[in-house]
């Protein structure tokens, strides 16, 4: 039963983005340069909310990506919030891999690139969990038109890392998922979290308690504590 939740969120995690966010090289997709200065994953994520907070104020936009006027209503609260700073970031990794083998996919027979595509995917797949966790199918598909996505020049991550950007009380959380991709090339997804909960936080064993609460609502509790642990770390 478990399994099959994971896999439904693996095939719908990205899904949702390609047929609601229309994911395009002209749909605020940047495309990484180097070499140079790498970016920071908390400057890279800052640009992508900047953007969607620039979508959540643009009826044309919106009306665009073939959203509804109820989706258009709804979509505008995400950018009634101050996103210019951010009040706190906090850098969470999650089991990505314990996480796979939750959903019983194999990956042993998969070349390191498709290896890495599905890595990415689990990841991305957590970030629309924890906002399907706030809000209802409306709530989703405006966020998912919201969705920002990019590639820069930076350190490349061993494995898929989350951010969390807190803001002021009227500003929505956004969650960043930054993946390795090739070389020095960093690929990120940012979705605006419908739960002011998580915007709210701010106790590291506070934030990793709900993720983990989050995750095992999707059947993670089956993992061994030793496997599955949810990391929280505040940045300066």
């Amino acid at each position: 039963m478990n399994a099959g939740v994971w896999k439904r969120l693996l095939a719908c995690g990205m899904t949702a983005c390609m047929l609601l966010t229309g994911c395009s090289a002209d749909d605020g997709r940047s495309t990484a340069q180097g070499p140079g200065e790498p970016q920071s994953y908390k400057d890279a994520g800052m640009e992508l909310i900047a953007l969607m907070d620039e979508k959540a104020e643009s009826d044309a936009y919106i009306e665009a990506m073939g959203g509804s006027e109820e989706i258009k209503a709804y979509a505008r609260q995400f950018g009634e919030g101050d996103y210019t700073k951010a009040r706190a970031v906090y850098e969470i990794k999650f089991p990505v891999e314990a996480l796979i083998r939750l959903a019983g996919i194999d990956t042993t027979g998969m070349s390191e690139k498709l290896q890495m595509e599905m890595t990415k995917r689990m990841a991305d797949s957590i970030a629309m969990m924890l906002n399907s966790n706030g809000g209802g199918i409306l709530s989703m598909a405006s966020s998912a038109i919201l969705t920002g996505e990019t590639s820069f020049y930076g350190e490349r991550p061993e494995a898929p890392v989350i951010y969390l950007y807190q803001f002021n009380e009227e500003a929505y959380p956004v969650v960043a998922v930054f993946t390795p991709a090739q070389e020095d090339i960093v690929t990120a997804t940012a979705i605006f979290v419908d739960n002011k909960e998580l915007g709210r936080i701010d106790v590291e064993a506070e934030i990793q308690e709900l993720l983990a609460s989050i995750l095992e609502s999707g059947g993670a509790q089956e993992l061994s504590d030793e496997s599955f642990t949810v990391e929280v770390r505040k940045l300066d």
